[in-house]
Parts: C-alpha cells; sequence; structure tokens
C-alpha cells in the first residue's frame, strides 16, 4: 500500500510542468518592453521589464537568477518616478 501511495504522490509531482501548461493555454502572452542581464559574479540575473495591460501608469521588473531554489523577484512600480 506504501508504494502505491508513493508512486501517486511522485507521479503528481512529475506532472506538476505539465498541469501548469494546461492551466495557462487561455492566458494571452504578452512580450516585456525590455529584456537584459546584469553583468554579476556568479549570478547572471536576467531582467524583464514590462507594463501591466490593466495600469499603463506603472512599470513592473522581474529578476531571475540562476541557480536551484532562486525565487524570481518582481518589483512594480510609477512609471512618473523612472522620470
Amino acid at each position: 500500500m506504501f508504494k502505491i501511495l508513493l508512486l501517486g504522490v511522485l507521479s503528481v509531482f512529475a506532472t506538476a510542468g505539465v498541469w501548469t501548461t494546461i492551466g495557462g493555454l487561455g492566458t494571452k502572452e504578452i512580450k516585456p518592453d525590455v529584456t537584459y542581464t546584469v553583468d554579476t559574479i556568479g549570478q547572471n540575473p536576467r531582467v524583464y521589464e514590462f507594463t501591466p495591460k490593466n495600469n499603463p501608469d506603472y512599470i513592473c521588473i522581474i529578476v531571475y537568477t540562476e541557480g536551484s531554489y532562486k525565487s524570481p523577484t518582481m518589483q512594480c512600480i510609477p512609471k512618473k518616478l523612472t522620470k
């Protein structure tokens, strides 16, 4: 019984990417306004800047770093503060 339960749990985690893909099928993909990398040692962060569709007065910045267990970071700020 334990082996069947373990196999079931493992199969759910193995297909998590599939469920994420299926769940996102109805969403519209937007392209970022700007993408670039920051020159750092060992991290190689990728930066994406975009304007939210429902709030064009803001700019949002997402930073992804390489490596395991690195969560992306996002911050949205009013565009008037960037000028």
